[in-house]
């Protein structure tokens, strides 16, 4: 490779950070939907583009990131901060799904319910008690292989529970590690 030329990253790596972070910027007290792609440890001092290297910025977080191991002035963004970012953003893509993360993202932002048409799209909230049921808005009796299932919540209104306000702090924190984020989910 020529000195100073970078090759391009490639696509299917790019459509990986960028769906890992649901095409927003990674930063999860931001989210802004305009993002680029960031290289952790500058690409001149590595010279590759590796998944675990790469995170998903807005341009205005992505031109407050420091290029050096030096501690972040006001305003500035530094890279263990970043490193900390992506790797809680790697927990969370491989656990919850982005339509899970929105869920959490919305309810984060005062908002006290949300509706939901199936439970199948929160599982995973459900499962891990980050959610509960609030308001069954419809319901549904069908058969399957002989058997009859009568008054299952088919569009209902969600609310976090204690312990999924907990997460959303941890998950915002940018102190707290991934380790943290697991133990939170125990």
């Amino acid at each position: 490779m020529a000195q100073g030329i970078r090759p391009p990253i490639p696509l299917e790596l790019r459509r990986k950070i960028l769906v890992e972070a649901g095409h927003r910027c990674a930063i999860p007290t931001c989210r802004h939907p305009q993002v680029e792609i960031h290289h952790i440890i500058p690409f001149s001092e590595i010279n590759n583009h590796s998944y675990e290297n790469l995170i998903a910025l807005c341009p205005n977080c992505h031109s407050r990131c420091r290029n050096d191991n030096k501690v972040a002035k006001s305003g500035e963004i530094d890279r263990q901060s970043i490193r900390m970012y992506k790797q809680k953003i790697m927990l969370l893509s491989g656990l919850l799904t982005h339509f899970e993360q929105n869920v959490l993202d919305y309810l984060s932002s005062e908002k006290l319910v949300v509706t939901i048409n199936g439970k199948i799209l929160i599982k995973t909230l459900l499962d891990l008690e980050l959610v509960e049921i609030q308001q069954v808005l419809q319901t549904t009796n069908w058969k399957m292989n002989g058997e009859e299932y009568y008054d299952e919540p088919v569009q209902f209104g969600v609310a976090l529970t204690e312990k999924g306000r907990k997460f959303i702090a941890l998950w915002k924190d940018t102190a707290s590690s991934d380790l943290i984020l697991e133990k939170a989910l125990v």
